[in-house]
C-alpha cells in the first residue's frame, strides 16, 4: 500500500514544506535535473519507507506555472516512466498527473503538476542509475552509508519470527 495515496491526494492537501515524506521541484527546473533528482528521490523513498515526489511546485508546494506535458516528443508521464523504471530493483510507484492547482498557486494553459508516490519496499535496497542507494533524511535525499545499505539489505531477508510453546519439554 502507497504512504501517500495519489487518489485522495488533491494539491490544496500538499504540505507547505518539505518534509521526510514529500519532495518539491519547480517546474523552472530541467528536463535533465529532474530527471537526476527523481531517479535519487526514487531510491531514497523506497530504501526509506515511501513518499512522494511533485514536479511542477515552489518550496512551498504551490504550483509554480506547471510543467509541459510532453518532454520532447515524448509524453510526460512515458518520461517519467522511463526514469523510474531504470532503478533496480523497481519499486512499486504511481504517477498521477494535475490539471488543476486548487487554491495553491497558478498553473499555466495546457500545463501540469505531476505527482509521484512511491510506495515502502521490501525488496531493497534499490539502486539508482549512478550506481549508488539514497535514503530520506528529513527534507533531503542523501546517499545512504554502506552500513543504511547493509541494514536494508537484512531488512529484506529476515523472516518472520516462529512462535512456539514456552513450555519446555519435561524430561
Amino acid at each position: 500500500m502507497p504512504k501517500v495515496d495519489l487518489s485522495q491526494l488533491e494539491p490544496d492537501d500538499f504540505p507547505n514544506s518539505e518534509d521526510d515524506t514529500f519532495e518539491f521541484k519547480s517546474s523552472q527546473s530541467s528536463d535533465s535535473e529532474i530527471k537526476k533528482k527523481l531517479d535519487r528521490a526514487v531510491s531514497g523513498f523506497s530504501n526509506a519507507g515511501g513518499g512522494c515526489f511533485i514536479y511542477g511546485v515552489d518550496d512551498e508546494g504551490n504550483a509554480d506555472g506547471g510543467v509541459n506535458q510532453k518532454v520532447g516528443r515524448q509524453d510526460l508521464r512515458d518520461w517519467l516512466d522511463q526514469v523510474i523504471t531504470k532503478i533496480a530493483p523497481l519499486p512499486e510507484y504511481n504517477i498521477r498527473l494535475y490539471e488543476d492547482c486548487g487554491n495553491r498557486g497558478t498553473l499555466e494553459h495546457g500545463k501540469v503538476i505531476a505527482a509521484i508516490s512511491i510506495s515502502p519496499s521490501n525488496i531493497g535496497p534499490h539502486q539508482a542509475t549512478d550506481k549508488k542507494y539514497y535514503i530520506r533524511a528529513g527534507a533531503h535525499t542523501e546517499p545512504a552509508s554502506h552500513y543504511l545499505v547493509e541494514a536494508i539489505w537484512a531488512r529484506r531477508h529476515m523472516q518472520k519470527p516462529k512462535v512456539g510453546s514456552c513450555n519446555p519439554k519435561k524430561a
